[in-house]
């Protein structure tokens, strides 16, 4: 960490810099057209499955654990269904039995953080569910794709 202390009209300005000596920031972007859906009376569920294999990492640098510096995601929607619910789950590496959610919504982008304390790698990725109630359509079609960028440091 570096330290910058300069003084500007009589008042003293401590400026801090943190140094993280190879680190780089980066990012992989991913993109997938979830499922159709059957929708039952009860509803169902499409799905796009997002994942990290090695060769989305730079050339040499697919080995270890990376810093996840947040998940910017876009969703599509299924706009002949009703009531439609969006959650994106992170999973580690290897591990998609094991989940962290969050609810998003339909159509729509943002950033989360939420994910930033858990191991991120070659095998981690996002699986976006698309929950939708009965009635409607009685086969649901994805408007578009649903797409992640993971942006992270060395």
């Amino acid at each position: 960490m570096k330290s910058l202390i300069v003084c500007v009209a009589g008042v003293m300005v401590v400026s801090v810099v943190l140094d993280y000596g190879s680190a780089y920031a980066a990012s992989i972007s991913l993109s997938k057209r979830p499922s159709n859906i059957n929708v039952l009376s009860e509803g169902g569920v499409g799905v796009a499955t997002l994942g990290i294999v090695s060769s989305d990492f730079p050339s040499g640098k697919s080995g270890g654990l990376k810093k996840l510096l947040g998940i910017e995601w876009t969703t599509t929607s299924y706009p002949q269904n009703l009531n439609e619910q969006v959650k994106l789950c992170y999973y580690r590496p290897y591990n998609t039995a094991q989940q962290t959610c969050d609810w998003i919504q339909p159509n729509s982008s943002g950033t989360t953080f939420t994910f930033n304390d858990q191991k991120f790698g070659n095998g981690a990725g996002v699986i976006i569910y698309h929950n939708v109630q009965g009635g409607g359509a009685r086969i649901g079609y994805p408007a578009g794709s649903d797409s992640v960028t993971f942006r992270y440091a060395d």
